[in-house]
């Protein structure tokens, strides 16, 4: 299984190079992002095995999906720091981010894994990566029998 989770992260790094060429990092633990969080510039990408689960169609557990978290540093949040931050400011901010989450879900929604199925989108949320900006994890899954 360790080989074919090595497989799946190599081929979503490739496909996430389009949108993200130079700041895309693979790792194994969303706490690795923490130890690099001084370096992390947005936009950035950071592409983590979340486990396994079963997908619900055969209850002796050999149809599963694997679970890949891509936290995105998706903007600057230094432009709303500021005390005189107007509407239109906080929109063009909202406007990148958005823009830029946008564009990793359309790279990855098209896409087909290494078994040949398509990668199927199962959520964002904020998450915090504290002064470096604007952050959410976009959770992604594929089909695999094991």
């Amino acid at each position: 299984m360790g080989l074919q989770v090595d497989i799946f992260l190599k081929d979503m790094e490739d496909k996430l190079k389009a949108v993200v060429p130079e700041n895309l990092l693979k790792v194994y633990d969303s706490q690795m992002l923490l130890d690099w969080e001084s370096e992390l510039k947005p936009p950035f990408c950071g592409v983590v095995y979340a486990g396994m689960t079963a997908d619900g169609t055969d209850n002796r557990g050999l149809s599963q999906e694997m679970v890949f978290n891509i936290y995105v540093l998706a903007g600057s949040s230094a432009k709303l720091k500021t005390k005189n931050v107007t509407p239109a400011e906080v929109e063009e901010v909202s406007l990148d981010v958005t823009a830029f989450l946008d564009k990793l879900r359309n790279e990855l929604r098209q896409a087909r894994a290494p078994n040949s199925r398509f990668f199927s989108f199962g959520g964002e949320i904020p998450y915090d990566f504290g002064k470096k900006g604007i952050g959410y994890v976009q959770i992604w899954k594929v089909k695999a029998t094991i």
